[in-house]
């Protein structure tokens, strides 16, 4: 069996990423079945609505051209499942979409479920997923890291410090979520009350790069 993983962010950019997610991808397969990595350029780069469609189109392209070249299955490497039906509707092989994997076996693990965003600006986005795949009333809450992809390739390349600080910084919007989101006699507030946004400068290094990317979408909003 051969499966396409489709990543949305640019091999060449992230190639520690790619090497990473390729090995492990295979490493876990079952036998005889090999997992070919692509990437898409442009990439997902300004996060928002708009670049989420431009991708979609770009996904169901490569799922239709796929199955052409004889894969078994698609897989949309994207949480964010941008197109997912509509490529699922475009081809007989299997689509299958990151997020809601990810999120019904998740479900099965546990009642309340929380999410951990690349970036605030999708916090929206995952509850309106999540309400599509039957499970809204299971995210307890949603913490953006204000993070962009070439962020994460100095932990993807092995280097420990990194790794550390980006848990740290997903540990330190964890609990800042968990304080927002406590009230009435201790207990979690519902998901649809009103969130302050995490304060991007919690993560070293990736505050300025937020700010630019939720400038954009403030200008793209007022147009």
């Amino acid at each position: 069996m051969r499966i396409l993983w489709l990543s949305f962010v640019d091999a060449a950019h992230n190639a520690p990423y790619f090497e990473r997610l390729s090995r492990y991808l295979n490493d876990i397969a079952a036998p005889g079945t090999s997992v070919d990595v692509a990437g898409t350029s442009p990439p997902d780069r300004d996060f928002g609505r708009l670049t989420e469609f431009r991708c979609a189109a770009l996904a169901i392209d490569r799922c239709i051209e796929a199955e052409a070249q004889g894969y078994d299955a698609f897989v949309m490497g994207h949480f964010q499942d941008p197109g997912l039906y509509e490529a699922r509707s475009a081809v007989r092989i299997p689509v299958v979409g990151a997020g809601e994997a990810t999120l019904h076996f998740a479900a099965q693990l546990g009642r309340r479920l929380g999410l951990v965003s690349i970036d605030p600006v999708f916090e929206v986005w995952h509850y309106e997923q999540a309400e599509r795949y039957g499970l809204r009333d299971r995210i307890s809450g949603v913490a953006g890291l204000g993070f962009v992809p070439e962020d994460f390739n100095p932990a993807f390349a092995g280097d420990e410090s990194a790794l550390a600080r980006m848990r740290g910084c997903a540990g330190r919007q964890l609990r800042l979520r968990r304080t927002q989101d406590r009230g009435d006699g201790g207990r979690t507030a519902s998901p649809r009350r009103p969130r302050a946004q995490p304060r991007p400068e919690l993560c070293a290094g990736a505050g300025a790069r937020h700010r630019r990317l939720q400038a954009t979408d403030r200008r793209r909003a007022e147009r």
